[in-house]
């Protein structure tokens, strides 16, 4: 027998498969059970009551209670995420105790619907539509004076299909990385949280790869996916109001699928879109009617452009918001050095140069390292400390271990055969100056167990003292040089690696 679980069943159950099946309804939310992570569930008694009373009214042949009473799991009992305190909003509380008003109302409509058996199980129902969401169900006793009628005030809003959020990639269709969401729903007083320190939740599962939240006007936060998880949660604690509230989602895109088969069939932006924490229990808005506006107003004005930035009022900077624009003059720096824009202070943007973008950047999304990815090229932020650099490769590196091979260079093949070029074939650090420059100086250099990286080189347990002489003699003023790595050129003193294979780094 197909039944219903949910808490107006009365409106949104469409009925047994079969008309000799009765209508069963197993699961009565009388709140809901709390997880590890959500805000508390609510349902007020009057709503809990009034949702029994129209599911029998319409037919109805059992409701169930879930939970009437909560409980406790002890121990390791509960489920994945559930709180030791099942259900603290069941008529009876994990204690046992009764939870007013919540358990004297039932037991009010238990007992008027008692009152009406007779007729309900004997009746015949008619129903009068007394206007827009108001109706009456008699049910009467033929031949009898057994009568009973339901009148209902049922203006909530019925299940309708109506648009949900699109799909955020043929909605931009790679023109831009933005698109709006917006949406408005109308709230009652008893809709809102009834405890002063209970708000509600906004809640987005989204399929990526990022959104911004705006609630009545007010910006309510943001969430993101990543390169490996595009999907994600975003769920804030937002203020509402009676009567209208609006919500606007801006999702975002951060490139397109690069890899794999189906990318055609790749989805991003808003699944599913609820509120938790309502009197009236968890609220889902995904079908609530969203309009959509692809892009931000700052593209379609064309800010970037030195005509467009013209059609807007500049001010100040300051601690900007989440979507500001910033515009900025420099002077191209001399030489032919390339130029960088370092975005310190800055979170997630574009930038633009002339009018041409040079692509995202995004340096409030830290790797585990606690640092951004890519600095060069912070949603809220100060451009105070953006600055243009010039970028030089005029440090060079050179490491070699007495182990490596000969560099194929010094070979050639001759009739047929591979052979030396010359007769020499011992390693040799190579340092080769960019643009033709010279070696001006010598920051590090040791011949014995260093490590690092160029840029970032440490003197290990053993060193040649002459290591950085040797190198100097060698290169100091050569736009190239090679330093033959023979121990013959570096003392063996206070050598603490006598049986180690040396190496030489230099920077």
């Amino acid at each position: 027998i197909n039944t219903c679980n949910g808490r107006h069943c009365g409106d949104t159950f469409y009925g047994p498969n079969k008309r000799n099946k009765p209508a069963l309804w197993t699961e009565n939310w009388t709140a809901q059970y709390r997880v590890f992570g959500d805000p508390p569930s609510q349902r007020s008694a009057e709503d809990l009551a009034y949702s029994v009373a129209r599911f029998f009214s319409k037919n109805g042949s059992m409701v169930n209670y879930y939970m009437y009473y909560g409980g406790t799991n002890f121990g390791r009992t509960s489920a994945s995420f559930t709180t030791t305190r099942y259900y603290d909003e069941g008529p009876l509380d994990e204690f046992g105790l009764q939870r007013e008003p919540k358990w004297g109302h039932l037991k009010d409509v238990h007992r008027a619907l008692s009152l009406c058996k007779r007729a309900l199980f004997w009746g015949v129902p008619t129903t009068l539509k007394l206007g827009p969401d108001q109706q009456a169900i008699v049910w009467q006793q033929p031949g009898t004076s057994a009568c009973a009628a339901f009148l209902a005030n049922n203006n909530t809003r019925l299940a309708q299909h109506f648009d949900v959020p699109r799909e955020l990639f043929h909605l931009t269709k790679d023109t831009t990385d933005y698109a709006w969401y917006t949406t408005s729903l109308k709230l009652g007083r008893r809709d809102l949280p009834m405890k002063k320190n209970v708000r509600p939740v906004l809640r987005v599962a989204s399929l990526g790869h990022g959104i911004h939240a705006y609630v009545n006007g007010e910006y309510a936060g943001s969430a993101h996916g990543s390169k490996v998880e595009k999907s994600f949660v975003f769920q804030r604690a937002v203020s509402l109001k009676e009567g209208e509230n609006h919500i606007a989602l801006l999702g975002y895109l951060v490139g397109l699928p690069d890899s794999g088969a189906y990318m055609e069939k790749r989805f991003a932006g808003p699944r599913s879109i609820t509120i938790l924490g309502l009197n009236t229990g968890t609220l889902d808005i995904s079908q609530n009617g969203w309009g959509h506006q692809v892009g931000i107003d700052g593209e379609k004005k064309k800010l970037f452009t030195e005509e467009g930035s013209k059609s807007v009022q500049w001010t100040k900077p300051d601690q900007g918001g989440p979507l500001t624009w910033y515009k900025g003059y420099f002077d191209a720096p001399e030489g032919d050095n390339p130029v960088a824009i370092v975005m310190t202070g800055m979170g997630k943007g574009m930038v633009w140069i002339n009018g041409r973008s040079i692509g995202r950047y995004w340096n409030n999304y830290l790797s585990p390292l606690k640092k951004p990815t890519q600095s060069e090229y912070e949603e809220e932020g100060n451009p105070k400390d953006v600055h243009i650099v010039t970028v030089n490769r005029d440090t060079i590196c050179s490491a070699v271990s007495e182990i490596h091979p000969p560099s194929p260079r010094l070979f050639e093949t001759k009739n047929g055969s591979l052979q030396p070029k010359v007769n020499d074939l011992k390693p040799r650090a190579e340092l080769i100056c960019p643009g033709k420059k010279q070696i001006v100086a010598v920051e590090f250099a040791s011949y014995g167990d260093p490590f690092g990286a160029c840029g970032a080189y440490f003197i290990g347990n053993c060193t040649a003292p002459e290591s950085k002489q040797v190198v100097e003699k060698y290169c100091l003023g050569k736009p190239s040089c090679q330093i033959p790595l023979d121990s013959i050129h570096f003392s063996d003193q206070n050598d603490a690696c006598t049986h180690l294979r040396k190496t030489l780094a230099v920077q």
